[in-house]
């Protein structure tokens, strides 16, 4: 169950990433920043400054610097190194889960079995796979 939560997570990540350099291959590098415009509602951008004279806008007119600054921080090499490290969580899973099955005794009776305790040992990629597919944890 893990292994295929990680690795749906990290596909839905690298299909985004990927689709966004399809659709704008001069962005898909370039880290993506917050400007300001000095008018009187003063527009949050983000953007990606290519070169000193060229600017991609990527997005305008957000709620606030916090949802702007975290557009900008979240660009797609995030996104694609956040895929990657899933990729590499569900393979340390599968491989966790083979060598604790050869022997479950011990962690039968202290770890609550083999399931539980991988639950417990990737927690925090089990939760980002699960925000980032927006599947509650089931009981």
């Amino acid at each position: 169950m893990s292994v295929d939560l990680l690795r749906r997570a990290a596909a839905k990540l690298r299909e985004h990433a990927e689709a966004v350099g399809a659709s704008d291959t001069f962005t898909k590098d370039v880290p993506w920043e917050v400007e300001e415009d000095d008018d009187r509602d003063a527009t949050l951008y983000v953007v990606a400054n290519l070169t000193e004279f060229s600017t991609s806008y990527i997005g305008e007119g957000f709620l606030s610097r916090a949802h702007a600054d975290f557009v900008a921080l979240m660009h797609p090499p995030v996104a694609l190194a956040l895929a990657e490290w899933l990729e590499a969580q569900a393979a340390d899973v599968e491989n966790a889960v083979a060598a604790w099955s050869r022997d479950t005794g011990y962690i039968d009776k202290h770890l609550g079995g083999v399931e539980a305790h991988t639950g417990n040992m990737f927690r925090p990629s089990i939760a980002a796979a699960r925000a980032i597919l927006r599947e509650p944890e089931v009981a």
